[in-house]
């Protein structure tokens, strides 16, 4: 879906209600930090787990370490593989208090924000997935055939090209003839 955030909504919860999401027992998403997909989340699916993509938290850990310390590049990759650990346990106030007590409030804050989104060991312990790697892989199979050199899409072209583009994924291209 090309569009704003109220088309993704709509299109998400289409979507949503095709495979019985809204009645499922138990489902997560799994997500960056915007702010505007926790609020669409929280509208939509206030029952889903909702847990910060492992690599993105590891993002701004890296972040954060090269804040703690800018001058020692060192110090600042032993901090950041110190961390991980703790991240990965779930066990996030081992990072936020360093940065609180070097005043780094910016970074501080991110993991604050996002402490209960980070409860990795126990998101691992129920099975729910800690990456959005799946997701962002299968939407590079959309964007190689939509920027290649000298591509210019319409608005409503890339739509009907993401529409043929998931028909030949699926291996159902045959499929959506015969129900045009």
């Amino acid at each position: 879906m090309v569009g704003d955030v109220a088309d993704f909504k709509s299109a998400l919860w289409a979507l949503a209600l095709d495979h019985d999401v809204p009645c499922a027992a138990r489902s997560s998403v799994t997500a960056d930090g915007a702010a505007w997909i926790w609020n669409l989340v929280a509208d939509d699916f206030p029952d889903s787990i909702q847990i910060v993509d492992w690599y993105h938290a590891n993002e701004h850990l890296a972040r954060a370490a090269h804040a703690l310390y800018p001058k020692n590049i060192e110090a600042a990759q032993r901090w950041y593989q110190q961390m991980q650990t703790p991240l990965f346990q779930g066990q996030v106030w081992k990072i936020i208090q360093p940065l609180e007590r070097a005043g780094l409030d910016d970074h501080a804050r991110y993991f604050r924000t996002h402490q209960r989104r980070m409860q990795y060991l126990q998101f691992r312990e129920e099975a729910y997935p800690i990456g959005s790697g799946t997701v962002e892989s299968g939407i590079k199979q959309f964007k190689t055939r939509l920027v290649g050199p000298g591509m210019r899409w319409s608005r409503p072209a890339a739509q009907r090209m993401f529409i043929l583009r998931a028909a030949i994924l699926n291996q159902d291209f045959d499929l959506l003839w015969i129900a045009a």
